[in-house]
C-alpha cells in the first residue's frame, strides 16, 4: 500500500516539478562533503550482508525503502523519517535475496541508481548523494549490484569515492545463484528478482560471475577514488581487518566499540566442500573453469 501512495504521490508531484526541489530544503552541514561508498559484487556474493554490517556498524547513511519511492528526493524524504523512525540498526543479518525487510531497512534503490547513473547529465546523484549525507551526517553507502554496468556514470560524479568489491568463492557463489534460480527468482535479472521463466543453468552462473568480475578489474585507484578489494570468506574470517580498511578509506573514525551489539560476531561464511566443487567442474566447460580458477588465483 505504502509503495503504491508513493508511486501516486511521484506521479503527481513530478507534474509540478516540486520533488526535484526537495533536496534544497535539507539543511546543510560539512557532512555533505564526505564521501560515497559503492558496493560492488554479483548477486549472492556477499553484498547484502556487508551493506547490512556496514550500515549497522558505522552507522553511514543509506537510502531507506521509504526513501527509494521517492527517487528524486530520497535525501528530504530520510529527513522526514527520521523524524517519526529510528535509523536502521541490525537485530539479526538476514535478507531476502537483497531486500531488507522494514521502511527504515537499507535498499537497493533501482529507481534512485536509475534517476542518478541512467540518464546522461542528470545532476540528482550529486544533489541527493549531499543531501543524504547531510541528513545522517555520515558518508553514504550505496549497493546495487547493477551499479557495475554504472561504474563510468558513477566515476564521473564529482566528490570522493570509495569502491569497496567484494568477490565470494565462484563456485559457492554459483551455488547460491542456481537455488535462487530453481525456487523460481531470477536474480540474474537487471529488472530485479524476476520470477517465471526457465531457471539459469550452473554453466550460466559461473559464466555471469566471470563477466560480472572482469567489468570490475577495470577500476583502478585515482586522485578522487580509491579501491578495496575483499573477499567474502575473508571479511566473515576476520571483519575487523577488513572494518580498519574501509574507515580508512572514508577518512572516519573507527567506532570504539565496534561490535557493541554482537553483529560481526554472528558473522560465518557458506563454503562448498571440494568434492562437491569437482562436481561443478565437471558440469562446465574447460574453458571456463580455467578463466574461473584464474581469477581466484588471482584474488
Amino acid at each position: 500500500m505504502i509503495k503504491n501512495l508513493g508511486k501516486l504521490l511521484r506521479g503527481i508531484f513530478t507534474r509540478l516539478s516540486i520533488l526535484k526541489n526537495l533536496e534544497s530544503w535539507v539543511p546543510q552541514n560539512s557532512a555533505a562533503e564526505l564521501p560515497t561508498l559503492y558496493i560492488i559484487g554479483a548477486p549472492r556474493s556477499g553484498t547484502t550482508l556487508l551493506y547490512q554490517v556496514l550500515i549497522h556498524t558505522l552507522k553511514a547513511a543509506y537510502v531507506s525503502n521509504i526513501a527509494s519511492v521517492f527517487p528524486y528526493c530520497p535525501g528530504f524524504v530520510s529527513h522526514l523519517a527520521l523524524k517519526f523512525k529510528k535509523p536502521y540498526r541490525a537485530t539479526e543479518l538476514s535478507s531476502n535475496y537483497g531486500n531488507i525487510a522494514g521502511l527504515m531497512a537499507p535498499s537497493e534503490a533501482a529507481r534512485v541508481m536509475d534517476l542518478w547513473f541512467d540518464r546522461p547529465s542528470s545532476p540528482e546523484a550529486l544533489r541527493s548523494s549531499k543531501a543524504l549525507k547531510t541528513v545522517f551526517k555520515a558518508p553514504l553507502v550505496i549497493k546495487n549490484v547493477w551499479n557495475i554496468d554504472r561504474l563510468s556514470a558513477i566515476s564521473n560524479v564529482p566528490g570522493r569515492k570509495v569502491f569497496l568489491i567484494i568477490h565470494r568463492d565462484i563456485f559457492s557463489n554459483a551455488k547460491s545463484i542456481v537455488k535462487a534460480e530453481e525456487k523460481g527468482i531470477h536474480i540474474l535479472s537487471r529488472g530485479g528478482n524476476q520470477k517465471g521463466g526457465d531457471p539459469r543453468s550452473l554453466k550460466e552462473a559461473v559464466q555471469f560471475i566471470v563477466d560480472y568480475n572482469a567489468k570490475a578489474e577495470v577500476l583502478s585507484d585515482a586522485s578522487d577514488q580509491t579501491i578495496i578489494r575483499l573477499s567474502y570468506e575473508q571479511f566473515c574470517k576476520d571483519p575487523f581487518a577488513a572494518f580498519e580498511k574501509i574507515v580508512e578509506a572514508l577518512g572516519v573514525e573507527l567506532p570504539d566499540p565496534l561490535d557493541g551489539e554482537g553483529v560481526l560476531g554472528s558473522i560465518k561464511a557458506s563454503v562448498i566442500k571440494e568434492s562437491e566443487r569437482e562436481r561443478m567442474k565437471q558440469q562446465i566447460s574447460s574453458e571456463l573453469c580455467k578463466k574461473a580458477e584464474k581469477y581466484e588465483s588471482t584474488h
